[in-house]
């Protein structure tokens, strides 16, 4: 069974309120989750798409991977355009190569500006599934709509949110 990628970011924020969610359907919103909403509603239209020369730009974009057995809808996914000695991709659908770049929306920036790690594992479980559907090594990216910044998830994190990953989903399975 496929593990919905808003699920991981879900658990790690707090089991007890995921399993009221996933398991008991008991939860109910509050002001917090409804700012969230609000801060996700325009990109979450799926009907964004955005093109210039060197960039296109998607939104609501479904994105899934074999192992882990992973499924979730991106807020955006952003393909400039670039050589493959830089990185770039050959994207078929696209007809051209591109740099890859999944962007996770989020409400506000943590004090301190410190990326959270259950943020961090929600867009590393979406740039898994992009490498996977598009075949690339995607950049990830949080925006923070409050303050209009976006802050890139540093590759050195890579390692630790992998181990992070594994052991979530390990937990998660025991609570099923």
């Amino acid at each position: 069974v496929s593990v919905a990628i808003r699920s991981l970011q879900h658990f790690l924020y707090c089991p007890r309120r995921w399993g009221l969610t996933e398991i008991d359907r008991q939860w109910h919103d509050n002001a917090f989750i409804a700012y969230s909403e609000l801060a996700h509603e325009r990109v979450h239209t799926g009907t964004r798409v955005l093109s210039g020369e060197n960039k296109i730009v998607r939104s609501g974009v479904w994105l899934y991977a074999d192992e882990p057995d992973l499924v979730g809808i991106a807020d955006c996914v952003e393909f400039t355009r670039g050589k493959p000695s830089a990185g770039a991709t050959y994207i078929p659908s696209l007809g051209g190569s591109f740099r890859v770049a999944v962007v996770e929306y989020k409400p506000r920036m943590p004090a301190g500006g410190r990326i959270r790690d259950d943020d961090a594992l929600q867009v590393y479980a979406q740039k898994l599934c992009a490498d996977h559907v598009f075949g690339c090594d995607a950049e990830m990216t949080l925006y923070y709509t409050r303050e209009k910044k976006r802050v890139a998830v540093p590759r050195e994190r890579i390692a630790g949110l992998h181990e992070l990953l594994l052991g979530t989903l390990a937990r998660m399975a025991r609570c099923m």
